[in-house]
């Protein structure tokens, strides 16, 4: 059944700072290509954590990723990302300049905490926005693919758990499926071109959606993701 189309595409290729918007991606058994393959770990990260996450450290957000080799820093330089400049910045922003940094790189999977691949509907995110009285950011949710259901009914896709999601018409199409409702902390709160905090996103999702926006997936066939392809619920 036809549940509707593509609509964006997200392709984060540095764990916790910004995101690309693309046309395609690859989609390979681990998860997308390219796709949080790199991450940054400090010697002062909290216990068992240590790569580098915006929920403690919310100045990640404020570089962004032009590729998987170059990175725009806050103030706009590009420098490479295994570069020491690199590092030295980020140790400063984060206010993290006692620790010891280092590249961390994982080209087989991507470092997500959970899941290597996210979902969320337009329609979800128009209906957060009509709750909340303000116009959020989709960049909050760090969505990897945005979905334009045909129905455009919100909170749809909350109910598609154990359910695959197929793209596109051809006979070896590429299918996900989808887990378990993504349940959100504090990097929601952050405004993703600034970085600055807003609690109360968080604070109604926890009163209106159990604290949940999303679906989790994982990979049952590699394939070609393209916006405005089809995509059928199986």
């Amino acid at each position: 059944m036809r549940v509707g189309e593509v609509a964006e595409l997200w392709v984060y290729p540095v764990k916790s700072m910004r995101g690309r918007q693309v046309m395609q991606v690859a989609l390979e058994a681990e998860g997308i290509r390219g796709d949080r393959r790199f991450a940054f770990a400090s010697s002062n990260a909290p216990a068992g954590k240590p790569l580098l996450s915006s929920r403690e450290r919310a100045a990640m957000l404020l570089y962004k990723p032009e590729n998987a080799a170059l990175v725009i820093t806050p103030n706009g330089d590009k420098v490479p990302l295994d570069s020491d400049s690199l590092l030295r910045d980020l140790s400063r922003s984060t206010g993290d300049e006692g620790g010891s940094f280092r590249l961390q790189a994982s080209p087989e999977r991507p470092l997500t905490d959970v899941r290597p691949v996210s979902i969320v509907s337009s329609a979800t995110l128009q209906a957060l926005s009509n709750e909340m009285f303000q116009a959020v950011d989709p960049q909050r949710f760090r969505s990897n693919i945005v979905l334009r259901l045909d129905n455009a009914i919100p909170f749809a896709e909350d109910a598609w758990s154990g359910r695959v999601l197929r793209f596109g018409e051809e006979e070896v199409a590429a299918e996900l499926l989808l887990r378990e409702r993504i349940p959100r902390c504090r990097m929601v709160s952050l405004d993703p071109e600034t970085a600055a905090p807003n609690n109360a996103i968080l604070r109604h999702l926890t009163q209106a959606h159990q604290g949940r926006l999303g679906v989790y997936a994982t990979v049952l066939h590699a394939g070609a993701l393209a916006v405005r392809q089809s995509v059928y619920l199986v």
